[in-house]
Order: structure tokens, then sequence, then C-alpha cells
């Protein structure tokens, strides 16, 4: 009996959806797949650089429109920067690394009105299933470095310097 109670409680809270949007308003609801290792880091913090895994389908029909998982090849981005989707940006940094969860993303938080021709009609409703693979402090550009920075790139150490 308690095994198949402690079964279906299991089962009940890989179907609970969370609202992981910062303004708590549905705009992102979250159903994890797979926990994160009980020892793993995160969440990602704004600016860092995150590699992660993706395949994104429309809610309406289900049909795939994008995938990393089926080229074979991870996806970079710096959180919190507006270089993805809203949706992306504050879903991401609800995870851990080494979790997996479904990413339900409401039209505003995604390609919005005019959506993302052909694939994404405007309007659409998203569901990106997710992994969070790892994320670093992102190296600065250039053009973001103080100039003992630029002097000291690359190198460990320099007569008179401290790097």
């Amino acid at each position: 009996f308690f095994y198949l109670l402690e079964a279906s409680l299991l089962n009940n809270m890989s179907e609970e959806k969370i609202d992981v949007s910062v303004a708590q308003d549905g705009g992102i609801l979250k159903r994890i797949i797979q926990e994160a290792p009980e020892d793993a880091e995160g969440p990602p913090p704004n600016g860092y650089e995150v590699t992660a895994h993706y395949t994104g389908t429309l809610e309406a029909d289900g049909s795939k429109f994008d995938s990393s998982v089926d080229r074979g090849k991870p996806f970079k981005f710096t959180i919190g920067q507006g270089q993805v989707i809203r949706g992306w940006d504050e879903g991401f940094a609800s995870m851990k690394v080494g979790e997996k969860a479904m990413l339900t993303i409401r039209s505003d938080y995604g390609y919005g009105p005019q959506g993302s021709p052909p694939k994404i009609p405007g309007g659409a409703m998203l569901n990106f299933e997710v992994e969070l693979l790892g994320f670093k402090e992102k190296e600065k550009e250039k053009h973001e470095m103080s100039q003992d920075e630029k002097n000291c790139k690359g190198t460990n150490t320099q007569v008179g310097r401290n790097c």
C-alpha cells in the first residue's frame, strides 16, 4: 500500500506546473521532468553563460519547430541579457544543472503577436523541453575589459603586475 501511495505522490509531483515568471503572472509554467542531483549548482546568475539542450513545440498542435537535441549541439546564451525570449531568461533562472523540465511559455514571454515565421505563428503558446547542462561566468569581450584586464588576458603572471 505504501509503495503505491509513494508512486502516486511521485507521479503527481511530476505533473505539477509551477509559475516561475518573475511577475508570477502565469507567463512561464515549469513542470520538472527530472530533478537535478541534490548537490547540483544553480540557479545560474544573470550575466552567466548558460549551456542547454532544448526541443521547442507549439502548444496548439505539438509540432516541433526547433531542437538543439536533433542537431546534437547544445545551445549557449548569456542569461538575463535579452539574447533569448523572456520565457527562457526567466525559466532557466529557476533551474539547476542536470535538471530537465518542460517550460510552457505564454506568447508575451515568447515571440509575441508577430511570432517567428514561418514556423511560429503570432500569439503562439510554446512548450520547451529543456535541460540545463551547465553555466559559467561569461568571459568579458575586449571592449568590456579594463586596461589591466587587457594587459593580463592570457597570462597568469607578468613582471611587476599582479594578474
